[in-house]
């Protein structure tokens, strides 16, 4: 009876929460394409461009997106959207094809006038030594864009600059060169800032910020840096909120970061730590994000709220490169990826501690994995673990776990004040704990490790994080440990699922191999599987339901139950509760003790098998619920 998650609706609903609590998510957009430029109108409506002749767009914040196919001359590759209203827009690009010199080039930009679901190409220049457009500030009428140049391979020098259209893009005047251009900030039609990069072949290079306050006609130079040997600065983004401050990611050696407070008069440098940092945005003067390659560390992704003095790295085990990042406020926003992947946050890109969930505890939940054994002889197979019932000890809640990889079965809590999964040991006594050992600590980060009082290995320790899809389709993020003690072991947790691996060997390599083949959480099924110990024993429809009584009875230590689903007309799955099925055991006060199936029956004949492995001798009661149906059985357990 395998159950295959393909509802798509439902899939994004889960995917949604998954990860609401990592800070960004992370979503396909249908291409593999650099992501060259993000803008969003609202919430729900927003467009990206990448290198590729097409224009995406979303109506739903970014979940799904809907590829706008475009018309050329040549291919092209697009930098840059921007909207000036609800429905007029302009997308921004072009093209080098082959040729001396540098190459043969072809300008482009696309019109829309509904919104973005229709775009045709309003501007379309060939050749000349001003390459393809990149960035765009846009208002009713005046248009300015980038042109990032060409060098030639004698002789050369740096071509491009800003250009400027007062007839809403029909064409372009050259308002001003200083060399490549592929960055520009404007606050408002008459004011902006645009940068300028210059190199000959001689080795002399020149970075250059440059400010106009009368719509383009004069330009002001506010950054002036000369040097050979290719070391002048580069400014690759550059972003001011309002008349006096501004911001501007940097390479000179290495990543500066450079702050005004004075409309661009004076800057401060700063180093940046991450080297290879190379966009930016900011929401106001105090809250901003940089963005580029995840080097020298795991995040590709920083933050600040004091204008730049502090950042806190976000997105931590990516090692994707991020190409372009907007935000609607100081919560909402995305970043685009080398790999065509959309990232979003809807609280600014926080992590928030939710340790928990890199191991979620709940009643009914149920796990299936496959082994393989690759000594001698060599074998596979699969096995099943459950979470079958809580309790509170001494003053916190377990819950029962059976056949988990690595813990095995036993009582596990999860110590919130401390971030430790812990396993249930009478008397331990060790690192402040009675009656617990630790499993593992979930806030570790790579290379912490704990020593003393871990649950059977001599230590515990963090070993990477990092972004995993589970099941071919499902992005989690993921942690891995190693334990040591009389083997060598390796634990992966799944945010929002549990284990997905484990792997073990004494001594190294590892012979023995976990993977998580499917999973029932609160309720929603994963992967491609049966999930509980239950199966189907023929394809008549039964006429009612029904709940067999349990053979043999009395048991010891399992026995055997069967229930009927009959049909019933219109049948939906989770549709009023209809094919929802749930069979429990309780013990003689009335306590659950086990859920034994919890979840969508198609109409049929089932049996399953109930293990009293870990309970007393005594009587219990079985009871299944359908709908509206309720029937209730007795059982003795005689050990």
């Amino acid at each position: 009876m395998k159950r295959l998650f393909l509802l798509f609706a439902l899939f994004l609903a889960c995917n949604a929460s998954l990860h609401s609590q990592t800070g960004w998510n992370y979503y396909s957009t249908g291409t593999t394409k650099a992501i060259r430029g993000i803008y969003f109108i609202n919430a729900s409506t927003g467009f990206f461009v990448s290198d590729t002749a097409a224009v995406f767009k979303t109506t739903n914040g970014g979940l799904t997106w809907v590829r706008k196919i475009l018309t050329y001359v040549e291919p092209n590759s697009l930098a840059v959207v921007k909207f000036i209203n609800n429905l007029t827009g302009f997308a921004a690009g072009g093209y080098e094809a082959s040729g001396p010199y540098g190459g043969f080039y072809f300008q482009y930009i696309y019109k829309t006038t509904n919104g973005g679901d229709n775009w045709f190409l309003h501007y379309n220049v060939q050749g000349g030594g001003n390459c393809q457009f990149n960035d765009m500030y846009c208002s009713t009428e005046n248009i300015f864009v980038t042109g990032d140049g060409i060098s030639g391979s004698i002789g050369w020098a740096s071509t491009g600059g800003i250009f400027k259209s007062t007839n809403g893009g029909t064409n372009f005047i050259l308002s001003f060169t200083k060399g490549a251009s592929t960055s520009l900030s404007f606050i408002n039609p008459n004011t902006g800032w645009v940068n300028s990069y210059w190199i000959v072949d001689y080795g002399m290079t020149k970075g250059f910020l440059m400010k106009t306050t009368n719509s383009g006609i004069n330009w002001v130079e506010q950054i002036r840096d000369s040097v050979p040997n290719l070391t002048a600065i580069k400014i690759n983004r550059v972003q001011f909120v309002n008349e006096n401050t501004g911001f501007a990611i940097a390479v000179k050696t290495d990543t500066k970061f450079l702050k005004s407070t004075n409309g661009g008069a004076n800057w401060t440098y700063n180093t940046y730590s991450n080297g290879e940092n190379s966009t930016l945005f900011f929401t106001d003067a105090y809250t901003g994000w940089v963005a580029g390659v995840s080097t020298p560390d795991t995040s590709n992704i920083s933050r600040t709220t004091d204008g730049g003095n502090t950042w806190i790295k976000q997105n931590k085990g990516n090692t994707g490169t991020i190409t372009s990042v907007y935000f609607l406020n100081g919560l909402t926003g995305w970043a685009g990826q080398s790999n065509g992947i959309i990232l979003k946050t809807v609280n600014g890109g926080i992590e928030e501690p939710d340790y928990a969930s890199y191991f979620p505890m709940h009643v009914g939940n149920t796990y299936l994995y496959h082994w393989d054994n690759t000594g001698l002889p060599p074998s596979s197979g699969y096995f099943r673990s459950r979470i079958t019932k809580d309790t509170i000890m001494n003053g916190h809640k377990y819950f029962y776990l059976i056949n988990f990889p690595d813990i095995g079965t036993g009582w596990v809590r999860y110590d919130s004040s401390r971030t430790n999964l812990l396993y249930y040991f009478p008397n331990a006594n060790c690192s402040g704990y009675t009656n617990d050992k630790i499993i593992d600590s979930l806030s570790a980060r790579i290379n912490n490790q704990v020593n003393g009082c871990v649950y059977h290995w001599s230590y515990s320790r963090c070993e990477d994080t990092a972004n995993q899809l589970l099941f071919n389709t499902i992005p989690v993020k993921t942690k891995s440990y190693r334990h040591d003690g009389l083997m060598l072991a390796h634990i992966r947790y799944a945010k929002n699922f549990g284990i997905k691996n484990f792997d073990s060997g004494e001594p190294p390599p590892s012979t023995y191999f976990v993977s998580l083949v499917g999973c029932y959480i609160n309720g929603i099924l994963f992967g491609d599987t049966v999930l509980t110990n239950i199966s189907k024993l023929k394809t008549d429809i039964p006429s009612s339901y029904s709940l067999g009584q349990n053979y043999p009875n009395p048991f010891n230590p399992a026995t055997k139950i069967r229930l009927e689903i009959p049909s019933r007309e219109g049948w939906m799955p989770q549709a009023d509760g209809v094919g929802l099925v749930t069979l429990k055991v309780f013990d003689i006060a009335g306590r659950e003790i086990q859920t034994l199936v919890n979840e969508i029956l198609q109409p049929g004949s089932y049996e399953l098998t109930f293990d009293g492995s870990g309970l007393n001798s005594g009587v219990y009661f079985y009871q299944l619920i359908a709908g509206s149906y309720r029937e209730t059985r007795r059982m003795v357990l005689l050990k």
